[in-house]
Protein backbone atom coordinates (compact mmCIF):
# COMPACT_ATOMS: atom_id res chain seq x y z
CA UNK A 1 0.00 0.00 0.00
CA UNK A 2 3.05 2.41 0.28
CA UNK A 3 2.80 5.25 -2.45
CA UNK A 4 5.61 6.03 -4.52
CA UNK A 5 7.38 9.19 -5.31
CA UNK A 6 9.45 10.89 -7.36
CA UNK A 7 11.58 14.36 -6.20
CA UNK A 8 12.21 17.58 -8.69
CA UNK A 9 15.69 18.03 -9.71
CA UNK A 10 15.80 20.47 -7.33
CA UNK A 11 12.61 21.86 -7.81
CA UNK A 12 10.90 22.59 -11.24
CA UNK A 13 12.90 25.30 -13.29
CA UNK A 14 15.90 23.58 -12.95
CA UNK A 15 17.77 23.14 -16.10
CA UNK A 16 15.69 26.27 -17.51
CA UNK A 17 18.10 28.41 -19.08
CA UNK A 18 17.31 32.47 -19.67
CA UNK A 19 14.30 34.14 -20.79
CA UNK A 20 12.61 32.27 -23.71
CA UNK A 21 14.68 29.52 -23.46
CA UNK A 22 12.92 25.89 -23.79
CA UNK A 23 13.03 23.69 -21.12
CA UNK A 24 15.09 20.74 -21.69
CA UNK A 25 13.33 18.48 -18.91
CA UNK A 26 9.23 18.91 -19.69
CA UNK A 27 7.70 15.00 -19.05
CA UNK A 28 8.66 12.15 -17.35
CA UNK A 29 6.86 8.70 -18.72
CA UNK A 30 7.28 6.11 -16.11
CA UNK A 31 5.54 2.33 -15.65
CA UNK A 32 5.10 1.56 -11.96
CA UNK A 33 4.99 -2.36 -11.53
CA UNK A 34 2.79 -3.30 -8.68
CA UNK A 35 0.61 -6.72 -7.01
CA UNK A 36 -2.32 -5.34 -9.57
CA UNK A 37 -0.01 -4.84 -12.83
CA UNK A 38 1.69 -2.11 -14.44
CA UNK A 39 0.42 1.36 -13.79
CA UNK A 40 1.83 3.69 -17.07
CA UNK A 41 1.45 7.65 -16.58
CA UNK A 42 2.99 10.90 -17.64
CA UNK A 43 4.57 12.83 -15.31
CA UNK A 44 4.47 16.67 -15.64
CA UNK A 45 7.82 17.76 -14.70
CA UNK A 46 7.95 21.27 -15.79
CA UNK A 47 4.42 21.86 -13.13
CA UNK A 48 5.80 19.45 -10.47
CA UNK A 49 6.68 20.45 -6.84
CA UNK A 50 9.61 21.35 -5.35
CA UNK A 51 10.51 18.11 -3.46
CA UNK A 52 8.99 14.43 -3.58
CA UNK A 53 5.34 14.14 -5.58
CA UNK A 54 2.91 11.91 -5.14
CA UNK A 55 2.44 9.56 -8.13
CA UNK A 56 0.04 7.00 -6.62
CA UNK A 57 -1.05 4.12 -4.12
CA UNK A 58 0.07 0.96 -4.99
CA UNK A 59 0.05 -2.97 -3.13
CA UNK A 60 3.04 -4.37 -3.58
CA UNK A 61 4.36 -7.91 -2.23
CA UNK A 62 8.10 -8.66 -1.44
CA UNK A 63 10.21 -8.49 -4.67
CA UNK A 64 8.01 -6.56 -6.65
CA UNK A 65 8.39 -2.91 -6.16
CA UNK A 66 9.94 -1.32 -9.65
CA UNK A 67 9.61 2.18 -11.38
CA UNK A 68 10.91 2.10 -14.98
CA UNK A 69 11.19 5.62 -16.28
CA UNK A 70 11.47 5.88 -19.97
CA UNK A 71 13.01 8.22 -22.70
CA UNK A 72 9.65 9.20 -24.58
CA UNK A 73 9.84 12.60 -23.27
CA UNK A 74 9.13 15.42 -25.27
CA UNK A 75 12.37 17.30 -23.83
CA UNK A 76 15.92 16.73 -24.58
CA UNK A 77 16.65 15.28 -21.24
CA UNK A 78 15.20 12.70 -19.11
CA UNK A 79 15.97 13.41 -15.35
CA UNK A 80 14.90 11.57 -11.72
CA UNK A 81 16.96 11.31 -8.80
CA UNK A 82 15.04 8.87 -6.24
CA UNK A 83 11.81 6.99 -5.49
CA UNK A 84 10.73 6.68 -1.95
CA UNK A 85 8.12 4.29 -0.57
CA UNK A 86 5.75 4.88 2.28
CA UNK A 87 4.31 1.93 3.95
CA UNK A 88 0.58 3.14 4.92
CA UNK A 89 -0.64 1.12 7.49
CA UNK A 90 -4.55 1.43 7.00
Amino acid sequence: MPPGNVPGASGPGAFQGGPGAEAPIKDLHLKIYHDQGVEEMTFDYQNAEGGWNYLGRYYLSADTAKVKISNLSEGRMVIADAVKWAKDNQ
